[in-house]
């Protein structure tokens, strides 16, 4: 999927994209979704911030771990800025923002997410000669007891997911939004799952609901379909959601939107980005389905009383 990205943003600019792929890698237990989400980001970065050469991905086998190389040949990072760039909200310069935009939290969450799946994390790189990003992915995550785990998923039930017809008990007690005046909701994830989860959620609430898997095609959702509520995922490749909300706040169509922040990162340094950028509310991942819809219209009267 990171590949598939990636390729498609090469192609509005003057830039060969490189894959290199071992025919040896060991498999790996550890969680796909986040190590999409790292390459993704690293990828991505590499695009924004070369104008021409290359954007190279190399894999190769190290004993029962993966290592990852991602390449380019842009701009490059000067040494007295490495220290700090996989720090929230920081870039190598303030000329970079200015130039490519972006608010520098794709490092950052790339480097949570290595850090929670044991995943070593490294960069090299010279000012004006380009970077190079690497990673070596563990064959098993910290703490991953490989006989327990083997024996766990045997005995476990066919399914733990709750289903359509539970959701829709737990969420029976609860009022419809016509009291809060919301008729429409927008959500903007990049993962399916999420997606499906809200669309299950709001599916009896009465509300037209719209899905956007990425932050531009949620904005363009927001403009032409302009939503009472959107809830923005912040963990987004690309355009993150601190962009999003950031962008449909200062957007004439949109700046008087209910805009709810969503994220697993539930620190009060990404609480106070989302409401400093123009968030009404921040709601922390994994959401509680059966306390979700309250959550939102404790955050909607909220703004309405502004």
């Amino acid at each position: 999927d990171s590949t598939i990205i990636v390729e498609g943003l090469t192609l509005k600019k003057d830039i060969e994209f490189k894959l290199e792929l071992a025919e040896n890698l060991p498999l790996i237990i550890s969680d796909s979704t986040k190590i999409t989400q790292i390459l993704t980001n690293l990828l991505s970065n590499a695009v924004k911030f070369t104008e021409k050469g290359h954007v190279a991905l190399r894999t190769k086998r190290d004993n029962g771990n993966i290592c990852i190389e991602i390449e380019d040949t842009g701009c490059g990072i000067s040494e007295n800025k490495l220290d700090n760039i996989f720090e929230p909200f920081k870039q190598a310069d303030n000329s970079i923002k200015k130039r490519f935009g972006g608010t520098g939290l794709g490092l950052a969450i790339s480097k949570k997410f290595c850090d929670m799946l044991g995943i070593e994390l490294g960069v090299n790189s010279k000012e004006g000669q380009g970077s190079k990003f690497w990673l070596t992915i563990p064959q098993f995550p910290p703490g991953y007891d490989r006989h327990k785990n083997i024996e766990r998923l045997q005995n476990k039930p066919s399914s733990n997911k709750i289903t359509s017809q539970e959701l829709k008990c737990k969420l029976q007690k609860q009022d419809t939004f016509a009291t809060v005046g919301i008729k429409s909701v927008l959500v903007i994830d990049d993962t399916k799952d999420n997606l499906d989860l809200m669309n299950l959620i709001f599916e009896d609430t009465g509300c037209k609901i719209y899905m956007a898997s990425s932050g531009q095609q949620g904005i363009d959702l927001a403009k032409t379909k302009k939503p009472d509520v959107i809830i923005v995922d912040l963990a987004m490749p690309g355009m993150d959601g601190f962009e999003v909300i950031s962008s449909l706040r200062n957007s004439p169509n949109t700046a008087n939107m209910i805009l709810i922040a969503c994220s697993a990162f539930s620190t009060t340094e990404f609480k106070e980005r989302a409401l400093q950028v123009g968030g009404n509310g921040y709601i922390p991942k994994p959401i509680q389905p059966e306390n979700f819809l309250s959550q939102i219209k404790e955050i909607a009267l909220k703004a309405q009383v502004k």
